[in-house]
């Protein structure tokens, strides 16, 4: 049987209260959506231009920005408001030695990383934090380890492998 986390609520209100670092998606992608708006030939030259090269997280901006100015939707585009999630990686054993910020587009890979009380920073299509409450609804406490919930499957089908 699948129990709510409530523990789940503590640890993602550290979590959205994100280090200036987390926020560098939303930044970059309003950067981008103000470049394709202006006719620059492109987001990387407009928002960083030669001073040093552009992160993954700021290139997935970049690219997002891209498709939905060319779409013409700059708004939650889908039912499910998950788009990504930022972990800060320590660069430890337990965490195959990775470093600074990555990349999440799973609730799976999201669950996994709550299950061993790593931090993770939720965000949708816009770029923006996604709030506890809705973020609370998605992981169930089963066994030792956190698995998405039915709501989230419900809401996030293509988000949970």
């Amino acid at each position: 049987m699948k129990i709510q986390l409530t523990g789940i609520a503590c640890v993602l209100a550290m979590v959205l209260s994100a280090p200036a670092m987390a926020d560098e998606y939303s930044e970059a992608y309003k950067c981008g959506l103000e470049a394709f708006a202006d006719d620059a030939a492109g987001p990387v030259s407009y928002c960083v231009g030669n001073s040093y090269d552009p992160s993954p997280i700021q290139m997935k901006a970049f690219a997002d920005a891209e498709r939905d100015f060319k779409a013409g939707n700059v708004s939650l585009s889908s039912q499910c408001p998950f788009e990504f999630g930022v972990w800060i990686a320590n660069g430890s054993r337990s965490d195959s030695f990775e470093e600074g910020a990555q990349l999440l587009s799973t609730l799976t890979e999201v669950a996994n990383l709550l299950a061993v009380s790593r931090e993770v920073f939720l965000y949708d299509i816009n770029g923006n934090r996604i709030t506890v409450d809705i973020a609370n609804q998605w992981f169930a406490r089963q066994g030792n380890g956190v698995v998405v919930s039915q709501e989230a499957a419900r809401q996030c089908p293509d988000k949970i492998n």
